[in-house]
């Protein structure tokens, strides 16, 4: 699998405006507004093994002599679409394209990932709304209540899920399939969501798998 993601946590604090890619930006390492550099990263990974594969900076446009219409600009989205390209020439054999919502919600990412006949699991928010019938869910939210919990033991239309984290701990999540209007199981994208308590959809999250050559239940 291959993922991509902008490195925001890992951005590097910078100062003064003299430095290739600097501009006053949201930086993740810092949780703040501050000047820095932020990139777009792509990494193989397995169950066992991540191996980092391409880094590419992200120049803001305040930083290009015509701004966003500078041909140099290019968006974080645009820079994932290269990576992955960039991933498909170095020959890396990968099942999927994983990403987060700043990624799963742009749909030149999903055009490019669909005409290339790449399979891919995107992240959605919560709360990103749809046009549907007034009665009927209109967010992945809305979605996930609608499927039945009543406890571990019947957990009705949810799925338990091992979760292994980087320093071997393992915890049970739940996914569930989620219907909204041209995304379900029966559809040609489905939707999953995914949280650490189906009760109260705490830390709940929900993707939006390409199911090209992707089993059922994976996110």
């Amino acid at each position: 699998m291959v993922a991509c993601s902008s490195s925001t946590r890992r951005a590097t604090v910078k100062d003064g405006p003299k430095t290739a890619h600097v501009a006053h930006q949201y930086l993740g390492s810092v949780g703040r507004l501050a000047n820095g550099i932020v990139s777009v990263t792509s990494l193989w990974a397995d169950e066992d093994v991540d191996y980092p594969l391409h880094v590419v900076p992200s120049t803001p446009a305040k930083r290009l002599p015509k701004g966003q219409d500078d041909p140099a600009f290019r968006t974080k989205p645009q820079l994932a679409v290269q990576l992955i390209d960039a991933a498909v020439e170095a020959g890396f054999a990968f099942r999927a394209v994983l990403a987060d919502c700043l990624y799963g919600e742009h749909p030149a990412v999903q055009t490019a990932l669909w005409e290339g006949a790449i399979p891919y699991v995107m992240g959605l928010r919560a709360h990103r709304g749809s046009w549907a019938p007034a009665d009927d869910p209109h967010t992945p939210e809305d979605a996930a209540h609608v499927v039945r919990w009543d406890s571990p033991l019947r957990p009705g239309g949810w799925t338990a899920v091992a979760r292994r984290f980087r320093d071997g701990h393992r915890e049970t999540w739940w996914s569930a399939d989620l219907r909204l209007i041209g995304l379900g199981w029966d559809q040609a994208f489905r939707l999953v969501a995914v949280t650490t308590d189906p009760a109260r959809l705490a830390a709940d999250s929900a993707a939006a798998p390409n199911p090209r050559s992707l089993p059922a239940g994976v996110v």
